[in-house]
C-alpha cells in the first residue's frame, strides 16, 4: 500500500496541517524547521514525524492546546510561542537534543490522556520557564537532565516528580520545594536546593 509518507526538502511555515488518513498521511520534518500556527487536524492526529535534527515551532492562536504527535518523539528544538501552549506529550515521552523555548506558552509535562511523561533536556529551559508545568499528581512524570549545560533552573512550577536524574557535571538548581515520588539520581553533578526542601515518598 501506498504510505503518502512526505519528507520536507526546505523549513516551511504552516497555517493548517491536516491528515484525512487514519495511516498513510505522515509528514516528516527531516533536518528542517516546521512552524506550525494551529493544530494538527484530521483523522491522524500522530502524522506528524521528527528526528533528532528536526526543529518544532509552534505559534499562532489554535483553539485549544497542542497534543503534540506521538510520533515527535526525538527533536532538536522545539519553540512553543502559541496562545495555549501544549497540553500533553502522546508518545508519553520525548529527548530534546536543542533547545526548548518557551515564550508565554505553557507547557504541561504530561503523557497520553494526562498519564505520566519522561522528558529528556540536554540543554537548560529558555525564555519563559515558570510556563513549564506539572501534570496530575496522581501521575507525576519525570525529567532527565543530560548534556553539559550550565544555569540549569527547575521552573518553579515543578513541585513534584517520579525520577529526576541528573547526568550533567555542572549543577541544576531548584526554585521551589520538590517531592520525588520514585528516586533522585545524580551523575557527576549537582542538585541545588538553596531554601528549598527535596522530600521523598509516595
Amino acid at each position: 500500500s501506498v504510505s503518502y509518507y512526505l519528507t520536507m526538502a526546505g523549513d516551511a511555515y504552516v497555517d493548517q496541517l491536516k491528515f484525512n488518513d487514519n495511516s498513510k498521511g505522515k509528514l516528516q520534518i527531516g533536518d528542517r524547521t516546521l512552524t506550525l500556527y494551529d493544530l494538527v487536524w484530521g483523522k491522524n492526529p500522530n502524522g506528524l514525524y521528527s528526528t533528532v535534527n528536526s526543529n518544532l515551532v509552534l505559534a499562532g492562536s489554535p483553539v485549544i492546546a497542542v497534543n503534540l504527535s506521538s510520533n515527535v518523539r526525538n527533536i532538536n528544538n522545539l519553540t512553543v510561542y502559541n496562545t495555549k501552549g501544549i497540553k500533553q506529550f502522546n508518545y508519553s515521552s520525548i529527548k530534546i537534543y536543542g533547545t526548548l523555548t518557551l515564550i508565554d506558552s505553557p507547557v504541561i509535562l504530561a503523557g497520553s490522556s494526562g498519564g505520566p511523561c519522561t522528558m529528556w533536556l540536554y540543554h537548560k529551559i529558555v525564555g519563559s520557564i515558570d510556563e513549564f508545568q506539572m501534570g496530575s499528581s496522581d501521575s507525576p512524570s519525570s525529567l532527565y537532565i543530560y548534556g553539559d549545560d550550565t544555569g540549569f533552573q527547575l521552573p518553579s512550577n515543578i513541585t513534584e516528580l517520579l525520577n529526576l536524574i541528573i547526568v550533567n557535571p555542572n549543577a541544576a538548581e531548584l526554585n521551589n520545594n520538590l517531592h520525588i515520588t520514585g528516586f533522585l539520581y545524580l551523575s557527576g553533578g549537582q542538585l541545588i536546593n538553596d531554601v528549598y526542601q527535596v522530600s521523598f515518598g509516595s
